[in-house]
């Protein structure tokens, strides 16, 4: 009987969650309607100017090498960029569209955040609803450069790691390892110490009881996911070009 009725309960709790989170996806389309009939668009012309990203000849014509001798900033997104220019008749509804995903995925993910941290159900969606209808989010949104999937990335693995800590599967652990490594793939500011930090002191704080053992040595052995692909590029631009990190 107890069984039956906890499986009840999440049933429900599960059900509940479904229809938040079809609301989301409901209000966020409807917002984002409203914004285009109101003279919003995608910028798609930070390609062109921004020093972030290679020349748009080169991510074209002549990417990997550019990625390769790419020092100044870590080369995930700028390979996205030099992708879509190559694969799409129209880079600039395929950027639009990529976007457009993210940002719906966004709400979600921080839904599911606060879901997971024990915060009231209606509580966390009325949260949602007002970041995501925030106007800063939906400039950010419309706009190609990385800040909005850094924003992503950043939820995306708090979300990886909380669920982690509550069903204890490696599968959770691998990809909150894999988000930080496309976030510091990306952008700069997260430079290598940030992940050795977050590694040994995940490593710490995990084994300070028995139980806590083998998390610890888990969570410290998946790091490598990001620490050998960054410390990797490190040594690449140091062979290169004498500067270890970006």
């Amino acid at each position: 009987m107890i069984i039956i009725k906890k499986e009840t309960e999440m049933s429900a709790t599960k059900s509940k969650n479904e229809i938040y989170g079809l609301l989301i996806v409901f209000i966020f389309i409807i917002s984002r309607i409203i914004f285009f009939l109101k003279g919003g668009s995608f910028l798609y012309t930070p390609i062109a100017f921004a020093k972030q990203y290679l020349d748009p000849v080169l991510l074209e014509s002549d990417l990997l090498r550019s990625l390769f001798y790419l020092h100044a900033q870590p080369p995930l997104f700028n390979f996205f960029l030099g992708a879509i220019l190559k694969l799409s008749p129209r880079p600039e509804i395929t950027y639009d569209v990529t976007f457009k995903i993210v940002g719906v995925l966004i709400p979600l993910i921080l839904y599911g955040i606060f879901i997971r941290l024990g915060i009231n159900r209606l509580v966390a969606f009325i949260a949602t609803i007002i970041f995501m209808l925030n106007p800063t989010l939906i400039l950010y949104e419309n706009l190609l450069y990385y800040t909005h999937i850094e924003a992503f990335l950043i939820l995306l693995s708090i979300f990886f790691l909380l669920n982690w800590g509550n069903e204890k599967k490696l599968i959770y652990l691998i990809l909150f390892w894999t988000s930080l490594l496309c976030l510091g793939m990306i952008r700069s500011l997260f430079h290598p110490a940030f992940f050795l930090i977050t590694a040994f002191a995940g490593f710490l704080y995990l084994r300070r009881t028995d139980k806590g053992q083998r998390m610890a040595r888990k969570f410290l052995l998946t790091s490598f996911i990001v620490l050998i692909p960054i410390f990797s590029l490190c040594v690449k631009n140091f062979c290169a070009f004498r500067i270890p990190c970006n």
